[in-house]
């Protein structure tokens, strides 16, 4: 039983009423306080309630599953102050958690001459409800130089500000980087490795861990 209390055809209890109508409504709000009014609409009615419902939490099941959101999971949300005038509205905390992955599992291992953006699935590694992987880099060459690099991206992202990159600092010499890199719907990100014109580099990609909507 969720949503039923203080929410629309859902009144509090008041004075006056009788026992086991007090009683009913009781329950409703004790089932409802335990589920977080849990489920796919917006408990508050549109934003009606006020400074009384500061500190609800809404599970926002829209998200969870199927065609109407992103199956990315539940958004827990809390109802607070977000106006001076004053007005009130749910804020998405945007919590993350964060789920290991034992023994760390290798993803990708090659020697290239320049490979251009290309995807990495991990979708054996990670959860289909990840939004982001840790992982850990290590890159090689064996004549670093200003154009020798590891990158990496969310798969479709195209602006420069938002790749990662790893670069060696020795020739012949492994230099070792932790990411946390965001992930598409397909649990995919992208890689390139950037050489030199006249020597490979080495690139390995081991996944230690990922990111679900908490």
């Amino acid at each position: 039983m969720v949503q039923k209390w203080n929410t629309t055809s859902y009144a509090e209890a008041a004075v006056g009423e009788a026992w086991n109508t007090v009683a009913t409504k009781l329950i409703n709000g004790t089932n409802t306080g335990i589920t977080r009014y849990a489920g796919t609409s917006d408990p508050s009615g549109g934003g009606t309630w006020g400074a009384d419902q500061i500190g609800a939490v809404w599970y926002d099941r829209t998200n969870e599953l199927g065609a109407g959101g992103d199956d990315l999971g539940s958004e827990t949300k809390f109802w607070e102050k977000t106006g001076a005038t004053p007005t009130y509205g749910w804020k998405q905390k945007g919590l993350r958690g964060y789920f290991a992955v034992s023994p760390i599992t290798n993803a990708l291992a090659i020697g290239a001459t320049n490979a251009t953006w290309t995807d990495l699935d991990l979708t054996s590694y990670t959860s289909d409800r990840a939004l982001a992987a840790k992982i850990m880099v290590e890159v090689q060459d064996s004549n670093p130089a200003a154009g020798v690099f590891g990158e990496f991206r969310k798969n479709g992202v195209t602006t420069d500000a938002l790749t990662i990159r790893a670069y060696p600092q020795a020739g012949g010499i492994t230099i070792q980087h932790v990411f946390d890199i965001e992930l598409d719907s397909g649990q995919i990100l992208e890689y390139a490795l950037r050489t030199s014109a006249a020597t490979a580099g080495n690139l390995r990609v081991d996944v230690l861990g990922y990111y679900e909507r908490a």
